[in-house]
């Protein structure tokens, strides 16, 4: 049974790349620069977490267009209305859409979704003022 299991993990694991590829393939169709990215398989939180974690089922696009940054999410992060606990909805598209802030969009130093996820939520559910949209 639970060879079963990581037997479907991992092909449910690489259909989702699959489906990021298609969207990072349509994206540049239609004149963006476009990446796909997933979360590290062995994340520590430098050294914090024990045993490591496995985020490599985490997904998402950065595209860049003009003066817009569209950050395409295959699993949505919500929060709830009630406690106000953030969650994440896998198999859910968000499209976070970002105005240009003088090239620095997301972080200073990468293109990464979970620093720009953490620059925009609170436990208000407030967002950065260079957020455009979600939806």
């Amino acid at each position: 049974m639970d060879k079963n299991f990581k037997d479907i993990k991992k092909k449910y694991n690489k259909l989702r790349n699959r489906e990021r590829q298609k969207i990072v393939k349509k994206l540049v169709k239609m004149g963006f620069k476009a990446k796909g990215h997933q979360g590290t398989w062995n994340c520590t939180s430098r050294g914090k977490i024990k045993p490591r974690y496995n985020l490599g089922m985490w997904k998402w696009i950065v595209a860049k267009k003009g003066t817009i940054t569209a950050v395409v999410s295959l699993q949505s992060i919500e929060q709830d209305s009630i406690t106000k606990n953030i969650h994440v909805l896998f198999d859910r598209i968000s499209v976070d859409v970002f105005k240009n802030n003088g090239g620095k969009l997301l972080s200073e130093n990468s293109d990464s979704y979970f620093q720009s996820i953490k620059s925009r939520y609170n436990v208000e559910n407030e967002f950065d003022p260079g957020f455009v949209e979600k939806q």
